[in-house]
């Protein structure tokens, strides 16, 4: 019987063809194992904190891409997973559904992921890191790798669970945006400072003016606003929702 398993197992794995998907960020394309029933079960086990998703909605996004961010970790190179960033989750996000159906439904209406998948291809890049100079300090910032993403994820989602109250968070949330894109920051002619993803450094920017990291703030609207473009449905202005119940099938 272990003998017959063991082949069968090994059949299931030879049959799988890997998912060919292209990396904004690297500006090529990159191999990745297909979805398994048990990640679509991790996707859709997003909504499963209801009370919490009840009074803060924020928690499904942060565990919805925090999920997202661990499949691909699963299924790509490890080499390629540090280098990956935010925008290249949202197009990979798009390839993992387009391999179940190349078709989505939105109000009624069939979208062809096929067709928002081609035209990504030629979006145009943006800068990916900068040097940012205010009042005094050098921000080192860029858009958040995978990992760095899912450590500050972790310390919002840990602030959610404890305190859901919407008001407390919705606040703060620039902040947590803040710590994923800085890398360091030096102060005049100081000794330059890493910015480690973690609730210490988190105090650290709160001492920070407001408008001093206005700069900063900027640019991580620019980059979201890149984002968008991923998820934009051609010759519309609306914008496909990367929800759980994407992969509902």
């Amino acid at each position: 019987m272990s003998d017959s398993f063991d082949t069968l197992l090994k059949q299931i794995e030879s049959t799988k063809k890997n998912i060919v998907a292209f990396s904004p960020t690297l500006q090529k394309d990159i191999e990745l194992k297909p979805l398994t029933i048990d990640q679509q079960s991790v996707i859709i086990d997003s909504i499963s904190d209801i009370s919490t998703l009840q009074v803060n909605p924020i928690y499904l996004i942060v565990k919805f891409n925090t999920n997202f961010n661990n499949i691909i970790k699963d299924n790509v190179d490890k080499d390629i997973f540090h280098s990956l960033t935010t925008v290249d989750r949202v197009n990979i996000i798009l390839y993992f559904r387009n391999d179940v159906s190349d078709s989505v439904e939105l109000d009624g209406e069939e979208i062809n992921l096929q067709k928002i998948i081609d035209r990504n291809r030629n979006i145009d890049n943006v800068q990916t890191q900068k040097i940012i100079e205010k009042d005094g300090f050098k921000f080192d910032v860029s858009i958040p790798k995978l990992s760095d993403d899912s450590e500050v994820n972790r310390i919002l989602a840990k602030k959610i669970k404890e305190n859901p109250s919407t008001n407390s968070i919705v606040g703060d949330i620039y902040l947590y945006e803040i710590l994923k894109f800085v890398n360091s920051i030096q102060f005049e002619d100081g000794e330059v400072v890493k910015i480690q993803k973690n609730y210490k450094n988190l105090q650290l920017l709160k001492k920070i003016n407001l408008s001093t990291l206005r700069p900063v703030i900027q640019f991580i609207e620019e980059v979201r606003t890149y984002e968008e473009k991923f998820i934009n449905i051609p010759d519309t202005e609306d914008n496909l929702l990367l929800t759980p119940d994407l992969f509902i099938i």
